[in-house]
């Protein structure tokens, strides 16, 4: 799955996620094809703190970058 694809899956199915990196990693939501390390280290941060809160592994495997 693409960053874009990953993006418009947590999009539709994971607001809550989306929500949180709206706030905290806007760059990924106005552009995730050219994001830097930071971004791309804050976008997995947040990821794996809404997967882990879920106990879901599989998602953050799947949704991480």
């Amino acid at each position: 799955m693409s960053r874009e694809e990953k993006l418009k899956f947590i999009e539709e199915n994971h607001p809550e996620l989306y929500a949180l990196l709206e706030a905290n990693v806007p760059d990924v939501i106005e552009d995730i094809g050219n994001i830097g390390i930071n971004d791309i280290d804050s976008y997995n941060s947040w990821v794996s703190f809404y997967c882990g809160k879920k106990f879901d592994l599989s998602l953050m495997k799947m949704l991480l970058i």
